[in-house]
């Protein structure tokens, strides 16, 4: 009969890769919080858009409601006319063709209406909305302010929270290098260890004379030096700069889609107060 266990403790004096790997969860908690508050804005601009094409389609309703009730009329007046024979019928056929989109019109405005009431309602959590309550007759639009598109492309420049987020991916795709090149560092890990072991039986009856029982203590440092892996470092490496380069690429773009945004806003809100 045989007993024995082993415990141990390490402690790790010095590894880059772990150091690397601090700083990059950092940058991702970062990255993590800009892409929160971007998805509330983008929620936010959501629920104003799906609000409007709401407005929008009632207003077609009504107006489709209204075509349909003036068709109606020119209908029967054409319906009296023909029968005192004041009329010819492709006359009163075209007059029904009309009422016919008409009614085709009302059913699409009443279908726009139940679909722009559902978007709405899943944009709001379940909120189930009657009438909807539009601009004032007197609302006029305001421009920028301040009104200077080089102040809003400025701000995009720095402000523009995708552009930031990208920002961010771009320097955990330098970390990315960083860390590549950190498995050819040496590690060094401090060790300590308790070996307990027990048997007895046997020729020798056991593994020592004391009691058949031996135990070993040992606290030392223990150096790791990589030297060859096959080429896997060196691919680590070069994947990470070609990461680091499309995150370059990415923020670029993200730079310039935010610039174009920023045009065409100040370029629309211009020209609806100019109206």
């Amino acid at each position: 009969n045989s007993v024995g266990y082993q415990v141990g403790l390490t402690q790790v004096l010095f590894d880059r890769g772990l150091y690397l790997s601090l700083d990059t969860a950092a940058l991702e908690i970062g990255r993590a919080g800009i892409l929160t508050y971007d998805a509330q804005d983008s929620l936010r601009i959501s629920v104003a858009e799906a609000y409007f094409a709401a407005l929008s389609a009632d207003e077609e309703l009504r107006f489709a409601a209204s075509e349909k009730s003036a068709i109606e009329a020119v209908l029967a007046q054409t319906r009296d006319k023909a029968a005192s024979g004041l009329v010819a019928d492709a006359e009163l056929q075209m007059a029904q063709s009309q009422l016919d989109l008409a009614e085709s019109a009302l059913i699409a405005a009443q279908n726009s209406v139940a679909v722009s009431r559902v978007q709405l309602e899943l944009l709001s959590g379940g909120t189930r909305f009657g009438e909807l309550k539009g601009l004032s007759e007197n609302y006029i639009p305001a421009p920028p302010d301040p009104n200077s598109i080089d102040v809003w492309i400025e701000r995009a420049s720095s402000q523009n929270l995708q552009l930031k987020a990208q920002t961010l991916a771009t320097e955990l795709a330098k970390k990315s290098i960083d860390k590549a090149y950190g498995l050819r560092w040496p590690r060094l890990d401090a060790l300590a260890a308790y070996t307990y072991q027990y048997a007895e039986g046997g020729i020798s009856n056991g593994i020592g004379a004391d009691g058949n029982r031996a135990t070993d203590e040992r606290v030392g440092l223990q150096l790791k030096i990589p030297i060859f892996s096959g080429g896997a470092i060196s691919s680590g490496i070069r994947a990470a700069q070609a990461g680091l380069t499309r995150a370059e690429a990415d923020q670029a773009a993200k730079k310039n889609e935010a610039l174009r945004q920023v045009q065409v806003a100040c370029d629309f809100a211009k020209s609806v107060s100019a109206r």
